[in-house]
């Protein structure tokens, strides 16, 4: 029951943002459209921009699964892209506005859990946690740097062709870096 309220607030975040700028959107608004009152959303969420954090974070863990492996990580990451494109007005609405650095912010936590979860795969988990620290913050700017200069350009781009460049160019490096700090030790 719990998720479902918070669904029908998603949905209705989704419905306002139609017609409405984010920054301009009320709790009244989203309370209205779903048929909840002010309580049941303060007692689901602290403000509108928790209930944004929920989206991305469900919606993002849903699309991704457990595609976070060496070897599916591109899977993943194109699932996440071609997400946020069906979710286009509402990512770009995030983008540009006060919401940007919530954005940011969990596709830097998702893509450092993501290699960290990379790193202790292929160093079976040998690697001292300041190494693998290191390391996932090296890849995290990197991913969601590009990620960011996608949905800045409105994302045109096939987020399959994307991550595949992305594979090309960071292929093995994980690996090599883990291997590299190990031996170093």
């Amino acid at each position: 029951m719990r998720d479902l309220t918070k669904k029908k607030l998603s949905d209705s975040l989704m419905q306002v943002l139609k017609n409405k700028p984010l920054d301009k959107i009320t709790i009244s608004d989203l309370t209205s459209v779903c048929g909840v009152n002010r309580q049941t959303f303060y007692y689901h969420f602290h403000d509108i921009y928790d209930l944004i954090d929920w989206i991305y974070l469900t919606k993002g863990e849903e699309a991704i699964g457990e595609k976070r492996t060496y070897s599916t990580w591109q899977e993943g990451l194109t699932e996440i892209m071609k997400l946020m494109r069906h979710y286009r007005d509402f990512v770009l609405q995030t983008f540009h506005s006060r919401s940007r650095d919530h954005l940011q912010q969990i596709l830097l936590k998702s893509s450092s859990r993501m290699i960290k979860k990379i790193t202790q795969e292929v160093s079976g988990g040998k690697l001292n946690p300041t190494d693998e620290e290191f390391i996932a913050d090296f890849y995290k700017y990197a991913f969601t740097g590009i990620v960011l200069e996608w949905i800045d350009r409105g994302m045109k781009e096939d987020p399959s062709v994307i991550v595949k460049h992305m594979d090309l160019i960071v292929h093995g490096n994980i690996r090599d870096a883990a291997q590299r700090l190990l031996q170093n030790d």
